[in-house]
């Protein structure tokens, strides 16, 4: 078992002490972005390269969510026959 004594326990209660400031600082800041949001005042503006990223993932996403969806069903309800038709390269299940 180690002990900590002098400088060792001052560091530890300075990390907590910097750590705690911290931690109430960014939950002030995070309580007024989402008050002005509420508003609709919003100061970030999301970088373009970043909005066509989200455009493609969202493009995929709503592709691919009719086969996940059938996949999901079919898993929930055991159907092994449903699930081999889920044909992992398209959207369509075969019929």
């Amino acid at each position: 078992m180690q002990v900590y004594t002098g400088a060792n326990v001052d560091s530890l209660r300075s990390v907590g002490l910097i750590a705690g400031a911290l931690g109430r600082a960014g939950q002030a800041g995070r309580e007024k972005r989402l008050a002005d949001a509420q508003r609709g005042h919003v100061t970030w503006k999301t970088p373009e390269d970043v909005k066509r990223y989200m455009a493609l993932q969202t493009s995929t996403w709503k592709k691919a969510s009719p086969r996940r969806r059938i996949a999901r069903e079919a898993r929930r309800r055991g159907d092994r026959q449903l699930l081999g038709k889920v044909d992992e390269s398209s959207t369509a299940v075969d019929s």
